[in-house]
């Protein structure tokens, strides 16, 4: 979306979208030009989506705006965090909508003036939303140091901006989507969803973000990677942050987990998704709370919904390394490790006799470790074989 590569007698998609801004923002009019003639992707539907996280934070705002005219200080001071958490929410779940639009081929775009027009407004609104919500976090601050009669006027207008001219957030983006459905032609990667549970049987401040990576994008995204961050203190990793997944197609998803430590009293973590395929980097963040602590009785690890194969840990690594994989349900399965030429080097059990053979193995983690003493440095493929599934991941034994 950002390269200035240019398409002949089209142009780039940076020139494209500065155009676009030119003929329907006004800074004299604060925002948006409210246009007679609205574009086509806000009339094709009179219905409206629900979208609980987008509706919670709308009517929190509107809450917030009749305690900002009551001048209730109080209540802005106690939920401030729960307000600026829900803008949080709200941003990414909007860069969460927008994204399929990010797998269209901008060289047919450019070949329907009106469609392009409207491609490019949304996205604008989009990016205006999201400004004036985080914004929005920055003002409060301010008006609960100062709470000067001046300053909530100035807020009350803040809030207006966002809830007036920004309702039906998910039709529009739903809409759009649907009229550019047949020039999704490049693969699109989304952190489609995350949270954190407790893994407490390994210590009391361990926990897992587990996690699930959708290609939204209409082609096939090719090795794609992926690169785990924090953007909250008290966090560290025991696993390995980067990913590597086989090919997905159009609408797949796969699954996978980081196993980290978080400091006692955090109550939300906030991380940061790097994901990449074909020199296409996309970045999600999502807040993520927190669940307490049971100390007195140990919870059982749930069950995933599908088949997980971790990454292993360490990796590189020299010259053993671990192994672990998820299972949703009791049911027979195959681990083996093979080289670059795809010859089989390993088998869980070590037995190479029973190559093709399956063990019957209960739901839930499994680990297994995996000694390399005896095998040069290069990179190795294992593989996790299921009658429900076939997962491949990639190490290094680095010697």
């Amino acid at each position: 979306m950002t390269s200035t590569e240019t398409i002949p007698e089209l142009g780039s998609v940076p020139s494209a979208l500065r155009e676009a801004g030119e003929a329907i923002f006004d800074p004299t009019q604060g925002g948006i030009v409210q246009q007679e003639n609205s574009l086509s992707v806000f009339r094709k539907s009179a219905t409206t989506i629900v979208n609980p996280i987008i509706d919670a934070d709308f009517a929190l705002l509107q809450e917030l705006r009749s305690k900002v005219e009551a001048g209730d200080t109080q209540y802005i001071e106690a939920e401030f965090d729960a307000l600026r958490r829900s803008g949080k929410d709200l941003v990414a779940e909007v860069d969460r909508l927008q994204r399929p639009l990010l797998g269209v081929d901008r060289a047919q775009l450019y070949q329907d003036e009106t469609l392009r027009g409207d491609y490019y407004y949304t996205l604008a609104r989009m990016q205006l939303l999201n400004t004036r919500r985080n914004v929005l976090s920055v003002a409060l601050a301010e008006y609960v140091a100062n709470p000067a009669a001046s300053k909530q006027t100035d807020l009350v207008a803040e809030i207006d901006s966002i809830i007036g001219p920004f309702g039906n957030v998910q039709t529009r983006l739903t809409n759009l989507a649907t009229m550019t459905g047949s020039m999704m032609l490049l693969p699109a990667l989304s952190l489609w969803d995350a949270d954190i549970v407790r893994d407490e049987a390994s210590g009391p401040t361990r926990c897992r973000i587990r996690f699930e990576v959708k290609n939204v994008g209409g082609a096939d995204a090719g090795a794609p990677e992926a690169k785990m961050s924090f953007l909250s203190s008290g966090v560290s990793e025991v696993g390995d942050p980067n990913y590597s997944f086989t090919t997905l197609q159009p609408e797949a998803t796969v699954r996978d987990s980081l196993d980290v430590t978080i400091d006692a009293g955090i109550t939300h973590v906030t991380i940061s998704m790097s994901l990449e395929t074909g020199g296409r980097v996309f970045t999600d963040r999502r807040t993520l709370s927190v669940p307490e602590s049971t100390t007195a009785v140990e919870q059982d690890r749930p069950l995933p919904a599908s088949c997980i194969l971790h990454q292993n840990y360490p990796n590189p690594f020299n010259p053993s390394t671990t192994i672990s994989f998820e299972l949703p349900r009791p049911m027979a399965v195959r681990l083996i490790v093979t080289d670059a030429l795809g010859r089989e080097v390993w088998s869980a059990g070590g037995s190479r006799r029973l190559a093709g053979a399956r063990k019957q193995e209960a739901g839930g983690q499994h680990s297994v470790s995996f000694d390399a003493s005896g095998l040069p440095s290069g990179i190795y493929f294992y593989r996790l074989e299921t009658a429900e599934a076939v997962l491949v991941k990639q190490m290094v034994l680095m010697k």
